[in-house]
């Protein structure tokens, strides 16, 4: 018994929602619907694979990986794994079939590895009958773990901080070094300051004594004349 659920509406139509068997080969199938009174009435349906793709196809522990599956069974809750290490209890597709997952690879050895996305065992109940489906692997994704382990989260947020304190003392000292090539350059120039006002001085000196010198001379020559008047 596939019937999910059926009803007749006001004006006499019939619709009634049909799962898909588990055992259900690929490719067109027809379903035969007939009433109590032999009207038959025929409907056709693809069953077909769900379609996955995964994205990084490779990566180390800890990186992460996200992993989108379309043509599910809409609102129907599944498990995910990774070969049996469970990694989501229950994840419920949306109302078009599609599951949407994103999770950190777990400690793994090197090497290829399965995401399986599985149909819990179920017990379906219609009207006085009961059924229970066993579970099973709705599509099993491939995937590689290569050498290596990223970094955890806070570990990482840990070394940007460092970078950024590394960047801003390398500015300081950038900026210490140039202050300092400032302060060399000053001191230069203030040593060829003090050359220059040494050598103003020197020449003032001089010229102070070569004018003492023609003073003293005048006031002689003077005192000469006047003597021999």
């Amino acid at each position: 018994m596939y019937i999910v659920k059926d009803y007749t509406d006001s004006y006499g139509c019939f619709y009634v929602y049909i799962q898909i068997p588990l055992s259900a080969s690929l490719g067109y199938h027809i379903t035969r619907v007939r009433d109590s009174s032999g009207r038959e009435s025929s409907t056709v349906f693809e069953v077909t694979n769900p379609v996955s793709s995964i994205k990084p196809l490779a990566g180390t522990v800890g990186s992460r990986v996200q992993v989108s599956v379309t043509g599910l069974t809409p609102e129907t809750f599944y498990t995910v794994k990774i070969n049996d290490l469970t990694i989501y209890p229950f994840v419920m597709s949306n109302a078009n079939g599609k599951l949407n997952l994103e999770f950190e690879i777990p400690p793994l050895p090197n090497g290829t590895h399965e995401i399986r996305i599985v149909y819990p065992a179920t017990l379906i109940r219609y009207e006085d009958t009961n059924r229970i489906i066993e579970s099973f692997d709705v599509i099993k994704i491939s995937f590689n773990v290569l050498d290596g382990v990223v970094l955890s989260s806070s570990l990482n947020k840990t070394l940007d901080t460092l970078k950024e304190v590394r960047y801003s003392l390398h500015n300081v000292t950038s900026k210490a070094d140039s202050l300092e090539y400032r302060v060399r350059d000053l001191e230069q120039k203030l040593n060829t300051t003090n050359q220059e006002l040494i050598t103003v001085r020197s020449f003032i000196t001089v010229l102070l004594i070569v004018i003492f010198i023609l003073g003293v001379l005048l006031i002689v020559s003077l005192a000469i004349f006047i003597v021999k008047r």
